[in-house]
């Protein structure tokens, strides 16, 4: 059974576009995109920017994290209907953390890797030791990119499109990459769901 889900529309172009002005106005707040913790352009080339649902820093980011969290619970409830046992397995929620991420010409996530271990590829440079309890990811293209993303066990390649939210277990089973090099721009907001 494949575990990738893909929900077109679930994000609307004027939110899309919304945090692509935010990240680009809000640059000196941006860092070099980490994997393992370090700068490693090998493996990750991209500019971030993170953010919190629960202490937005200015009335643009409550504005970002509410229509977020609209798609994420329209999200997680479809995930829920397809994978019924999901209702078995513990309370979980949308980690308060995520990222808003982009991506130039030339640049990517170069590196398969997983959401989840002793110490995540995505950690933000805080402590991202708690990888550990993730349990769900998702991610939401922000603009209709010509790279999208890359799964290897299952085999899929994923097109980003603007307003998709594709959500995935975090674990060793879906290792993952951009599509590299980046052809043009591409941004992305992505975070998690986790286990209480």
């Amino acid at each position: 059974m494949n575990h990738i889900q893909i929900y077109d529309n679930a994000f609307s172009k004027e939110s899309c576009q919304h945090i692509i002005d935010y990240f680009e106005s809000n640059r000196d707040l941006c860092f070099k995109g980490l994997s393992g913790g370090k700068v490693d352009k090998k493996d990750k080339d991209s500019l971030d920017l993170t953010l919190g649902l629960g202490y937005p820093r200015n009335e643009d980011e409550y504005k970002i994290n509410a229509s977020l969290l609209e798609s994420l619970k329209k999200g997680a409830e479809k995930y829920r209907n397809k994978f019924k046992f999901l209702d078995r397995v513990g309370t979980w929620h949308v980690d308060d953390i995520f990222n808003i991420q982009k991506f130039d010409e030339g640049q990517g996530y170069h590196g398969m890797h997983c959401e989840h271990g002793a110490f995540s590829a995505s950690g933000t440079g805080r402590d991202r030791g708690d990888t550990y309890n993730r349990m769900l990811v998702w991610m939401i293209y922000l603009n209709n990119a010509k790279c999208g993303t890359r799964f290897y066990d299952p085999r899929r390649d994923v097109k980003a499109k603007q307003g998709r939210l594709v959500m995935w277990p975090p674990d060793w089973t879906h290792p993952h990459s951009g599509i590299t090099p980046n052809k043009g721009k591409k941004y992305i907001v992505t975070g998690w769901f986790s286990y209480y």
